[in-house]
């Protein structure tokens, strides 16, 4: 079976952020979005009790100011930042131009043949046995088959050129019956 699709900006994108907004799975944003609002806070209330200081009372309010909104640009921006950056280095190494149209984007291709997931899409494709799956969770057209490693595969259902999601789950639990399938 042959799963393969390109990978656009905004499907790279909904990888790299998957669960970093979520209060739950981060604790980093939460503790960032925290500070970041207290900082400002702080820093505005300072401003308005120092005023009557005239210059010399902006300093003090300034800081504040400014690490609640690094703060806050850490915990809501610079994963976005660092995905646009990697999103370009990938296109840079492996990116291919399908039609005309199709800007900075690349096909990736995963292959499941003999117990084995051969995922490619760059330069080092990686090679995975079924006997290495924790688990498969299903949410919408989107499949995630995570590994005892922590490694992780995207395909989607609605791209296989060969074979069909249901035939791949039927195939996998056969080799691997501890495998979880979750439908979300």
């Amino acid at each position: 079976m042959k799963n393969e699709y390109l990978v656009t900006w905004k499907r790279y994108r909904s990888w790299e952020l998957d669960g970093r907004y979520d209060p739950k799975q981060n604790k980093k944003f939460l503790l960032l979005l925290v500070m970041g609002i207290v900082y400002f806070s702080a820093g505005v209330l300072l401003a308005f009790a120092l005023s009557g200081f005239g210059t010399n009372g902006i300093a003090l309010p300034a800081l504040f100011i400014f690490l609640g909104l690094l703060s806050m640009y850490f915990a809501l921006l610079s994963d976005i930042v660092k995905a646009k950056k990697n999103y370009g280095m990938c296109v840079k190494s492996y990116g291919v131009r399908p039609t005309p149209q199709d800007n900075n984007m690349w096909i990736h291709t995963v292959i499941f043949e003999n117990g084995k997931i051969t995922a490619s899409g760059d330069d080092h494709p990686m090679e995975f046995r079924y006997s290495g799956i924790s688990d498969i969770e299903s949410k919408g057209d989107e499949v995630k088959i995570r590994f005892l490693t922590g490694e992780l595969v995207r395909i989607y259902k609605s791209t296989f050129v060969t074979g069909s999601y249901e035939k791949l789950t039927r195939e996998i639990k056969e080799k691997n019956p501890s495998v979880n399938i979750i439908e979300k």
